[in-house]
């Protein structure tokens, strides 16, 4: 479980870290990149969080876990308060997605890196769409949602699933030996 939680809050910093550390804001103008390195560490997890259950003795497996929606809740309040200053927007959007994850697409979907490349940019679709919303209502931002896709949204889906081949295979390591403990 240490491990679990070393994991979570590296993927966590590493948001942060790649935009400070990494010229890729002055490299291409701009285009606006967003990492979203905990939100793959977090949708990848979904698929290997699996509950066990004892039945009569014999242990089998069963896709009912609940360590995804609580690292989904804990992060979510302390990227709320980190890193937007607003409460509840990701709070919120990290248990409904790894609860659509976990209803609609944990069976039916296998875990490689091409479908986990496309998941996580439909994701990330979802989550920077409903985060957008919220701060032009709230903000009243000048910036409208073409703009927002041309500028901020392609960049940073072509950004984080590059960045997804090289954490997939860490990432999946990592869970592949949380799954036999």
């Amino acid at each position: 479980m240490i491990r679990l939680i070393l994991i979570f809050t590296t993927f966590f910093i590493l948001d942060n870290l790649l935009v400070i550390f990494l010229p890729i804001q002055p490299l291409v103008g701009q285009y606006f990149i967003i990492p979203n390195a905990f939100l793959c560490c977090l949708c990848l997890f979904t698929f290997y969080d699996r509950g066990v259950k004892y039945d009569h003795g014999i242990k089998s497996v069963d896709y009912h876990g609940n360590k995804a929606f609580v690292f989904a809740f804990i992060f979510g309040v302390l990227y709320d308060v980190f890193y937007l200053g607003s409460f509840g927007i990701h709070t919120c959007l990290f248990i409904i997605i790894v609860f659509l994850l976990r209803k609609f697409l944990v069976p039916s979907i296998p875990i490689n890196l091409l479908s986990m490349i496309a998941l996580t940019s439909g994701i990330i679709i979802f989550e920077e769409s409903v985060v957008f919303f919220f701060a032009t209502t709230i903000l009243n931002l000048n910036y409208n949602f073409t703009q927002f896709i041309q500028y901020a949204l392609f960049p940073s889906l072509f950004f984080n699933a590059i960045f997804m081949i090289f954490a997939y295979p860490i990432l999946t390591r990592q869970f592949k030996n949380l799954l036999k403990d």
